[in-house]
């Protein structure tokens, strides 16, 4: 657990992810169309539905979440649909902290 703690620490801090639990970064190589870099850790708690039940969770469940998306900026896109279109894919990891009750989640959006 500490090492896996770790790893995601040390992959938050390499990644440039602020404080927020949020952040995007923009780079270009054409005029046209801009490139955005994002990503997160959110952690959370579980409430129990009541006084009956056990503790089902050891931890505290997290989401890792890395984003990757494309603003196209040109005219032709502008006269199609009277805004600038942004395409791309957001890749998530959930673990609700414990795996052989509540599992663990892979989530792709593209």
């Amino acid at each position: 657990m500490k090492i896996s703690l770790f790893v995601v620490l040390l992959l938050y801090g390499m990644l440039g992810i602020k404080s927020s639990g949020h952040c995007q970064a923009l780079t270009t190589n054409d005029s046209n169309r801009f490139y955005f870099i994002g990503g997160g850790l959110t952690t959370g708690y579980l409430i129990p539905d009541g006084t009956s039940l056990p503790t089902i969770s050891e931890r505290s469940p997290f989401t890792l979440h890395l984003d990757f998306s494309m603003l196209k900026n040109e005219k032709a896109v502008w006269d199609y649909a009277n805004c600038y279109i942004r395409n791309g894919f957001s890749l998530s990891y959930v673990d609700y902290g414990n795996n052989q009750i509540l599992g663990k989640a892979v989530n792709l959006v593209l």
